[in-house]
């Protein structure tokens, strides 16, 4: 998932293109539509995009994922720059198989995460949330993303624990600005990406 985040109403007609945002910055590569941010190994980290038009971004679309001719459009333009583009997943669905208390913190908690069925793939996360349960199946950021607010998600310790990733609200899309809500859904749901559409209005 490559994500937009549409900076029209700041700055006119421009839109952010995020990517990875784990890499570590080195240079920046110019093109006609595109200025590129890039690691030392030619890795797209993000990109401003000179003109909305060349992506079809509507002026109502404020951050959302790209779709795949909008994907298929930047990764050429990249790749004719001689960079590599990592589109990687952003927001998944996964499963809360054990909560425990951190070891170092009463307030935080230490998730078993199941993020692929198929492979039994689980992952290690803390949360402050106190209103976690096993068996829940809610959205996590993974390591590379950039919310809407400009947060980056990095791998890292608290506290001592790794923990690569986050839990999102609905809050962290704006689609409920004031709302700390975590997004549940359904076992189906598990490893897949979480679809979203934030309008530019919000």
């Amino acid at each position: 998932m490559i994500l937009l985040n549409n900076l029209d109403k700041s700055f006119s007609n421009t839109s952010v293109i995020l990517v990875d945002a784990s890499l570590k910055y080195d240079s920046t590569v110019y093109s006609d539509k595109f200025v590129f941010f890039v690691d030392a190994e030619k890795q797209v980290i993000s990109a401003n995009l000179l003109d909305n038009s060349y992506l079809n971004i509507h002026s109502n679309t404020k951050y959302a994922p790209l779709n795949q001719n909008q994907v298929q459009l930047f990764v050429k333009e990249a790749s004719d720059k001689g960079l590599k583009v990592l589109d990687k997943p952003k927001f998944k669905y996964v499963k809360v198989l054990d909560k425990q208390n951190h070891p170092k913190s009463e307030k935080l908690f230490v998730l078993t995460l199941l993020e692929n069925v198929v492979s039994n793939q689980t992952r290690q996360l803390v949360t402050n949330r106190q209103d976690v349960k096993v068996g829940d199946v809610l959205v996590m950021a993974m390591p590379g993303t950039t919310l809407l607010s400009g947060l980056e998600i990095l791998e890292g310790e608290i506290m001592g624990v790794f923990s690569p990733g986050m839990l999102v609200s609905l809050g962290s899309f704006e689609l409920e600005p004031v709302s700390s809500d975590l997004i549940f859904a359904t076992d189906d749901k598990i490893g897949t990406d979480y679809e979203f559409f934030v309008e530019a209005s919000r």
